[in-house]
This record gives structure tokens, sequence and C-alpha cells, in this order.
């Protein structure tokens, strides 16, 4: 050791003591979340995904339900018409990348690298959630808006 640094690699125990069973309770809820904290972001992009799908036959036939027969609409209403399905697509494909795994490599016996995993894995599919529930929410509004604004 040198000669400054007396404590250096060694460890002070202030207390010892037994854990509680609120403190092992504590632990496993701790565990848990921790473990679930990545099924939980899979789980919403897979719901999310049918959700985003659905929705594309419900407009449309929404919208046949609002449009007359013999009513022929111009270039940009097809447009507007159109894009609300695409949008829905394009947030349930978003969604698909979501729930997919990403490619990586994790070593058992590296925390730190396990760790890194978790929080990328986490971000990924935090990152493709708000894309898929952005285009969803646009494509209900511009939905909205093509349907109430003929």
């Amino acid at each position: 050791m040198p000669a400054g640094e007396p404590h250096l690699g060694q460890v002070d125990v202030v207390a010892v003591g037994v854990l509680t069973e609120s403190d092992k309770a504590m632990q496993e809820a701790g565990k848990k979340l921790l473990v679930d904290s990545i099924d939980v972001g899979r789980e919403y992009c897979k719901y999310m995904i049918g959700i985003a799908s659905g929705a594309i036959p419900a407009y449309i036939a929404v919208l046949k339900l609002g449009v007359p027969d013999k009513f022929v609409p111009t270039g940009g209403q097809y447009v507007i018409w159109t894009a609300p399905s695409v949008l829905f697509l394009l947030a349930s494909l978003a969604f698909s990348t979501g729930y997919f795994p990403g490619k990586t490599t994790i070593a058992i016996d590296n925390m730190t690298g396990i760790a890194d995993a978790r929080t990328a894995i986490i971000r990924r599919r935090r990152c493709w959630s708000i894309t898929g529930v952005s285009l969803f929410t646009v494509g209900v509004i511009v939905g909205l808006c093509a349907i109430f604004d003929r």
C-alpha cells in the first residue's frame, strides 16, 4: 500500500444485521423491477402492433360509412384519406421494430456489460414506442379531420 493512502483497497463495515421480512420483500421487489423492466416495453410494443394494425380497417370502414357511394374525391382528398392508413402502418412497423430484440453480445460474467446492454435495450424500445405512439396519434388526428371535414 502506498504510504499516503492507508485505507486504499479496504472496506469499512459500519453495521451488520439480519434482514427483516420487509427488507427481503423490498429486495424481491427490486429484483422483479430490474428483470421485468425489459419485458414491459416488449409487451407494450406487442400490444400496440395489434392496435395500430387494427386501426387501418377500422378507419377505412368508418370512412366508407361516411362517404356516399357516388362521391368522387379530388386528388388532395385521396391523399388526406390515405394518410391515416399509412401513418397507422408506419406506427405498426415502429412498434414491430421495438418488439423484436436488437443484436448485442453479452458476457455473463461482465456485470457492467449486462447493465449497459439492459439500458440500451430499454432505450431502444422506448425510442420506438415513442415513435409509434407519435405516428399513431397523428394518424388518429388526420383521420378524424378527414372524416369530419369532407
